[in-house]
């Protein structure tokens, strides 16, 4: 879970020639930010593993690209804004992300980072099969109807007032991102 280095993609991919049940996830977090936004973000980019060098997330772009990550996952934890604004070392790790992950990973669609049939992949379909979820991860007859419209012309700016998150907060703030979710089903019912 939440791989973040270079080093550690490459154990990754080195075991998986032995054994291929071996799975990782990488995170939103460490695919669009980097040590150099913890100036900036301070305790609200605090993380645990915590933002690594450009170096580290170009490897983590390229194992997507290579097949070694199979899952991209929020690690969603929506501290509140009181929480992160504590005293450093009682200020608790994580950032949350269930709202943004589709967002980001639509303008990385726009910016030819990574393929449309690639998030389905990482986001549905790899998550459903390692967790032996049944009915999931496809659009398929006889599966649970969940499914996402985007507009990939439209625009999202991520805005921390806007979000349905308990903790009211982001640390892409006012990012401007390419495409927007325009309806989201769950089991065949519009839940957004």
């Amino acid at each position: 879970m939440h791989i973040s280095t270079e080093d550690g993609l490459a154990l990754i991919g080195e075991a998986k020639k032995d054994r291929p049940e071996i799975s990782c996830e990488v995170t939103p977090h460490h695919l669009f930010l980097t040590e150099d936004n913890i100036e900036e973000l301070e305790n609200f980019g605090k993380i645990n593993p915590p933002l690594r060098s450009k170096q580290d997330q170009k490897s983590l772009w390229k194992g997507i690209e290579s097949g070694v990550v199979d899952c991209i996952g929020t690690d969603h934890a929506p501290h509140t804004i009181e929480e992160k604004q504590k005293p450093y070392f009682e200020a608790p790790s994580g950032v949350p992300g269930v709202e943004t992950m589709l967002p980001l990973l639509l303008d990385a669609v726009a910016k030819e980072k990574i393929s449309m049939a690639k998030i389905v992949e990482l986001c549905c379909e790899n998550p459903a099969r390692i967790f032996g979820l049944q009915k999931k991860g496809r659009v398929q007859e006889g599966f649970d109807a969940d499914l996402v419209l985007a507009d990939l012309n439209g625009k999202t700016t991520i805005k921390n007032e806007n979000l349905k998150t308990k903790c009211k907060w982001s640390p892409f703030n006012n990012w401007e991102l390419q495409g927007k979710i325009e309806k989201v089903f769950l089991s065949g019912k519009e839940v957004f």
